[in-house]
């Protein structure tokens, strides 16, 4: 039978925030590890904890990406993270992506590039996402096939996630691609451009209906997202803390489109 090993995560590189990218580290005992992301004005701190008990291990690794991957095109989450419990034969895996602030977009939907720029960025979270979850199996195909089951939980870590903008979009989405819609106060000639500006986005429409109701659509899919806010711990750090362990592991619940 084949059996997977993984390099301990190097201590030294986690105190000097370095940590390799690309790379499925093992952690072999209790600690926190810090994924930073460090801006001009702020940065933004996740504190991964993780709680391991005796026959337990972690796994870590930031912007994975499977070995024979292409770089090109490619797209990632900042981190995967996993316990591995070897007396239960277990693996909780989270999957996550920080931004910024994803709601960060203008309210006044009219404006340039303010639909395109939601759009976007929930459609490169979901790739992002799901990439990663292809990605994983690399190496997670290996414990499974040892008779380990693996619990899932994805995940988007931010500073607000406002439902009613991403479901403001969708309408805006569906309204001005609707000839008959009902959006007001906007000359006729402005929907006629805006509609051929947006109508390459209108299967996006669904998706961003579910991710207001925290949930991803992944092809024909759909699954839990659970979201973590970043607080604000001092003049220029947002941060949030994760624990770690195999108590937290819940079955990522998805069920199927039915088109």
């Amino acid at each position: 039978m084949n059996k997977i090993t993984f390099r301990e995560i190097p201590k030294e590189k986690i105190e000097e925030n370095q940590i390799p990218k690309n790379q499925v580290y093992k952690v072999s005992e209790p600690m926190s590890i810090p994924f930073v992301e460090d801006h001009a004005t702020h940065k933004e701190q996740v504190e991964l904890d993780y709680q391991l008990k005796d026959g337990q291990y972690g796994l870590y690794a930031n912007e994975f990406r499977g070995q024979y991957t292409s770089k090109d095109g490619c797209k990632k989450a900042d981190v995967l993270a996993c316990v591995v419990d070897e007396k239960e034969k277990t693996v909780y895996t989270l999957i996550f992506d920080v931004k910024s602030n994803i709601s960060a977009f203008s309210d006044d939907l009219k404006k340039d590039e303010a639909v395109i720029t939601a759009v976007k960025e929930v459609r490169d979270f979901i790739e992002q996402i799901h990439d990663s979850m292809l990605h994983k199996e690399s190496f997670m195909i290996y414990l499974k096939d040892e008779g380990y089951k693996e619990t899932v939980e994805i995940a988007i870590v931010t500073k607000n996630f406002e439902k009613e903008k991403f479901i403001a979009v969708a309408d805006y989405l569906e309204n001005i691609l609707d000839e008959k819609g009902t959006i007001q106060n906007i000359p006729e000639l402005i929907k006629v451009k805006q509609r051929t500006l947006l109508l390459p986005y209108r299967g996006e429409i669904y998706k961003l209906r579910k991710f207001a109701e925290r949930e991803l659509l992944i092809g024909n899919l759909v699954y839990e997202l659970n979201v973590y806010l970043l607080g604000k711990h001092s003049e220029n750090t947002y941060g949030v803390k994760i624990r770690m362990s195999s108590g937290n592991g819940k079955v990522m619940e998805c069920k199927k489109v039915i088109q």
